[in-house]
């Protein structure tokens, strides 16, 4: 090689080197073939984290339609949202320029071993995955930049069992003339593994697993259809559709 070529190559690699104090030196970004390469944006693992969300609300769609003599599979589709999300750390945001709570979306379908509706009280066998997709990021005014993105958008349960029972409210329900039979409510992991159900397996590496991968993660939903109108088929012709009315969620 020409040594004026190499004279020149080892000034620029002499340049490269920026002194950051006495002895100390750090090596600046490198160009790469296609233009200026910028380091990559800081992102903050939330696979350990934990996360509190005070509200669940959606829907669970059915079919073949529950019946109370019914013998058939059935798919079962979940649609929802989490709001009112809240991580251990207290820097997991919905905006990427202040502190605020955050929501996520929760979508899967499962597959039920019968469409009787005798399946909704108990351990349920309803296999299949639920997806919860966050939209959140992680916020700290302290820091430069304040914002980063999280490792792990997603958390995936794998799910095997449902445990079904009727939730009872306090009042003003049972006073004031104003009763119901109870609302039905589901319940799935941790909170449902103490009934004797199967507990959910997580996909790791996801979103807000804790330190046990997801063993204590827990959710409830409760319909806005009350133990009566379900099984006399009032929420329709037959029974197709749930609403979830009130629920919340801790993953973690």
């Amino acid at each position: 090689m020409h040594k004026h070529l190499i004279r020149r190559f080892v000034l620029i690699g002499v340049a490269l080197l920026v002194p950051l104090g006495a002895g100390a030196f750090a090596v600046t970004t490198a160009v790469t073939s296609g233009g200026s390469a910028a380091a990559a944006a800081p992102k903050y693992n939330d696979t350990t984290d934990t996360v509190h969300c005070s509200t669940f609300y959606g829907k669970v769609t059915i079919s073949p339609a529950l019946s109370l003599t019914g013998t058939s599979p059935t798919t079962i589709a979940v649609s929802g949202d989490l709001l009112g999300c809240s991580d251990a750390t207290g820097f997991v945001s919905g905006s990427k320029t202040s502190d605020t709570e955050f929501t996520a979306k929760v979508s899967g379908t499962l597959s039920g071993a019968t469409n009787s509706i005798s399946t909704l009280s108990g351990c349920s066998s309803a296999t299949g995955t639920l997806t919860v997709k966050w939209s959140a990021y992680y916020y700290n005014s302290s820091n430069t930049p304040a914002e980063e993105s999280l490792t792990n958008s997603t958390t995936v349960a794998s799910i095997s069992q449902i445990y079904g029972a009727l939730f009872s409210p306090g009042a003003p329900f049972g006073s004031s003339n104003v009763t119901t039979d109870g609302y039905g409510s589901f319940q799935i992991g941790a909170n449902a593994s103490t009934q004797g159900c199967t507990a959910p397996t997580y996909t790791s590496p996801g979103a807000f697993l804790g330190s046990d991968l997801g063993a204590s993660t827990a959710s409830v939903a409760v319909t806005s259809e009350d133990g009566g109108a379900i099984i006399s088929g009032q929420t329709g012709a037959t029974v197709t559709k749930l609403l979830l009315g009130i629920g919340a969620y801790y993953g973690g």
